[in-house]
């Protein structure tokens, strides 16, 4: 597709359609207001909000959030699941760098297998690259109908499945009080945890 892609700022006319795009792909409420505006500039250069527009219509058609974690954000990230993953030898290698999350990718369902997800990633590892990332991790969204969501995204990327985690959202989908699009509230959806590491940072 014919598209270019932009950091989201502040006071930008796209925001809503933004937010827009992530709750209709990743469940009414999943992203709130105040979720997105942490990753949108200049608040932090530790986060990131990239957005994809339709050079046509310049319509907003896909947008991917993305930061640079500590220790304690890893953990925190990974929800209830870390102490059964922590022993993994890929997330164990994650502490040895300066680790990137892929938070969120969400494209809307007319221009899903265009490349719009891919193009966006890539541009999100290649901005907090820039910052000293050389590790990725991404929590990819399984549902019984499409498997893992993002996996050939990621997957195209050198992302490695680690390990699939049941009823990853659970606990937090009650907590927060958003809804699956899946199976509404509480999510009962599993997800896979998938890991890119590297000693250097190879070209994308």
């Amino acid at each position: 597709m014919n598209i270019i892609i932009t950091p989201l700022s502040r006071g930008s006319a796209d925001i809503d359609a933004a937010l827009v795009v992530l709750n209709d792909s990743l469940g009414a409420g999943y992203v709130s207001s105040a979720d997105l505006a942490a990753y949108i500039a200049p608040t932090s250069t530790k986060k990131l909000c990239l957005i994809a527009k339709d050079r046509t219509t310049n319509a907003v058609i896909g947008v991917v959030t993305a930061e640079i974690v500590d220790a304690a954000r890893l953990r925190l990230t990974l929800l209830d699941n870390y102490d059964a993953v922590q022993h993994e030898e890929p997330v164990r290698r994650l502490h040895d760098h300066i680790t990137g999350l892929i938070k969120s990718v969400a494209v809307v369902r007319a221009a899903r297998k265009n490349g719009v997800g891919t193009a966006l990633v890539r541009q999100a590892m290649e901005a907090l690259g820039q910052h000293g990332a050389r590790a990725f991790y991404a929590i990819g969204w399984i549902t019984d109908d499409a498997g893992c969501h993002i996996q050939g995204v990621l997957e195209a990327l050198r992302f490695t499945p680690v390990r699939r985690l049941d009823r990853f959202w659970y606990n937090d989908s009650i907590a927060h009080q958003y809804d699956c699009p899946q199976c509404g509230r509480p999510c009962r959806c599993a997800a896979m945890l998938l890991i890119r590491t590297s000693d250097t940072f190879p070209d994308l």
